[in-house]
């Protein structure tokens, strides 16, 4: 099928090749979509753009896949979505899998656990357990072993060298 406007030369074809039907502008195919894999594959951008109402792109289906996005660059791949295998929580993942390497859980009552390093710029850092508030003047860290049912809340210099204790064992 060909569709061509009489103002342009370059007409617009619609192509079954095989299990693949491609929207071609010209020669440049802009759509593919595989019959064989049920992948569809756009060759530029997808807008989602609605002026009167606010728009959404849902992923998902009642079947037992996770439902996910994937955003890749040539120095990294992350994703994020709901992963079923874990509770339904919703993760983002470094990397293609989800699930794989977690940076981000927020289980399905809202409680969010964060890998590595949490920052809200120099006011309060939590890095390797520690919760450093406003970290050029003063330290405050939150420590509870529950195998011997000790708790702790230290206060220190940043080189620890005036170091204060609130134990409790």
């Amino acid at each position: 099928l060909i569709l061509n406007d009489t103002r342009d030369t370059h007409p617009i074809t619609l192509a079954n090749e095989g299990a693949v039907l491609n929207l071609k502008y010209n020669t440049t195919s802009m759509l593919s979509l595989d019959g064989a894999t049920s992948a569809a594959t756009f060759a530029g951008d997808v807008t989602i753009n609605k002026a009167s109402n606010p728009t959404s792109l849902q992923i998902g289906s009642s079947l037992a896949d996770d439902p996910f996005i994937v955003f890749q660059t040539d120095g990294n791949t992350m994703s994020m979505g709901i992963d079923r295998s874990d509770s339904n929580k919703f993760v983002i993942s470094d990397n293609a899998t989800l699930g794989t390497n977690n940076r981000l859980t927020i289980d399905t009552t809202g409680n969010a656990t964060f890998s590595g390093e949490i920052s809200s710029g120099d006011d309060i850092n939590v890095v390797n357990g520690k919760l450093t508030v406003n970290n050029t003047s003063a330290e405050v860290r939150i420590k509870s072993t529950s195998d011997t049912g000790e708790s702790f809340i230290n206060f220190a210099d940043p080189s620890d060298n005036n170091v204060g204790q609130i134990y409790y064992g």
